[in-house]
């Protein structure tokens, strides 16, 4: 065939590249005659002997040059880690504003917060800080959305652990563990009053009183009763009218019943003392519990709003939590918007994080109240892409600012957490 011998040239110098090129072995005469076509046979031993080494020579080409395409194509197609990996002496760290976790300093505008104090602690025992750059997220979707792709070494805001993110994210040990709470209007008008006025404080320093008088007032008649004084010897008449007198001395100083033995002259004399304690007594506990049900919520437990109307965050825990319950939600895009529908009336309350709650209404005005208790508890975490080399060596960091003694986790905690 006249294009055999131009083909075998071609796969000789083929197999002389992949197989001489690794293994040192190159055809020799005989072989290269044989390719080309002017091998003259006859000799049955060098036939045999030939064909055993070009047999050879083709099997190793066969597995020794796809290995080497293999090799040229995998140099040219990076890894996934080195096309993720950003440039020299970058560390990304993505952050979502979320006050008192993070956010911008009104003067200087650089990023502050309780999470921004955890991971400059960290990251400076990492001797990572100086490295550091600060990816700011609008939402909780690009935030996570962004740790998940490897956009960002980490994350971290306020960051909720939930079994639905833990499928897509890693997430480090709880840095702040936190629960829900409840926003309501702050009461005003006549009812508050009322119901101070029948508080149980209130109640209960006027049944003291009315007990005093009443002994006072018996022990008055006792001593006084008989011919030559003026309080009658009956004891229900007797013992109204030493009442009575009781209440003169303590208001008015004087009346038409006035004690006129030693003994009972001292017992007026007690009854001006305590009573005047007893008094003030009754006028502070109206007051305290008067405040008391002014800045408190009616809301002692999250079964009250059973049928309300409760406003939550968008893609927040909150929401998640009360998806379940028996209320009408009303969802806000944000804080503002949520604060907004409990102040004019849209909503009964509003359910977020509990100290987010807390910071926010410090810096409002007061027709709004936060309620005393908290539900749905949850920690705070880290974000880390799936995988991350970084998980295992900020556990650490964060273990032992915990541990330490004294605590920097426990300083930085109560400055923003007081």
């Amino acid at each position: 065939m006249p294009g055999l011998p131009k083909l075998a040239e071609i796969n000789k110098l083929n197999l002389e590249l992949a197989i001489g090129g690794r293994f040192g072995v190159h055809l020799g005469p005989e072989s290269e005659n044989v390719l080309l076509g002017n091998r003259n046979l006859g000799n049955p031993l060098s036939d045999t002997l030939l064909g055993c080494r070009l047999l050879l020579l083709f099997t190793l080409g066969a597995w020794v040059v796809p290995s080497l395409c293999d090799e040229n194509l995998a140099s040219e197609i990076p890894s996934q880690a080195e096309a993720t990996d950003f440039k020299e002496g970058s560390f990304r760290v993505g952050v979502k504003l979320t006050p008192p976790f993070v956010m911008r300093d009104e003067n200087s505008d650089e990023l502050i917060g309780f999470s921004i104090d955890i991971i400059h602690e960290v990251l400076a025992d990492l001797k990572l800080l100086d490295e550091v750059e600060y990816v700011v997220h609008d939402s909780i979707h690009e935030h996570l959305d962004a740790v998940a792709r490897g956009d960002v070494e980490l994350g971290i805001a306020a960051t909720s652990v939930t079994s639905q993110r833990e499928r897509q994210l890693d997430f480090s040990m709880p840095m702040f563990n936190g629960g829900l709470g409840v926003v309501t209007r702050r009461q005003s008008g006549f009812i508050p009053a009322l119901e101070a006025f029948f508080s149980r404080e209130l109640v209960s320093v006027a049944l003291l009183m009315v007990c005093f008088l009443l002994v006072c007032a018996n022990l008055v008649w006792w001593t006084e009763r008989g011919e030559e004084n003026s309080f009658n010897d009956r004891w229900y008449v007797g013992v109204g009218q030493a009442l009575m007198e009781v209440v003169t001395m303590a208001s008015v100083g004087y009346g038409d019943f006035v004690p006129r033995k030693i003994l009972s002259r001292l017992l007026s004399i007690l009854v001006i003392l305590v009573g005047v304690v007893l008094f003030g007594s009754a006028v502070g506990a109206f007051t305290s519990a008067l405040t008391v049900k002014k800045i408190r919520s009616d809301i002692r437990a999250i079964g009250d709003f059973d049928g309300e109307t409760v406003a939550v965050v968008s893609d927040s825990i909150g929401k998640q939590q009360m998806a379940s319950r028996h209320v009408n939600l009303l969802e806000c895009a944000d804080l503002d918007g949520a604060f907004a529908a409990v102040k004019d009336g849209r909503a009964s309350g509003f359910v977020h994080d509990f100290s987010i709650l807390r910071y926010h209404l410090s810096r409002r005005d007061k027709s709004l109240v936060l309620g005393e208790f908290t539900f749905a508890g949850h920690g705070y975490a880290i974000a880390f892409p799936s995988k991350s080399r970084y998980r295992k060596k900020v556990n650490v960091a964060l273990l032992e600012m915990m541990e330490e003694n004294p605590s920097r986790y426990a300083r930085i905690k109560k400055w923003w957490f007081n």
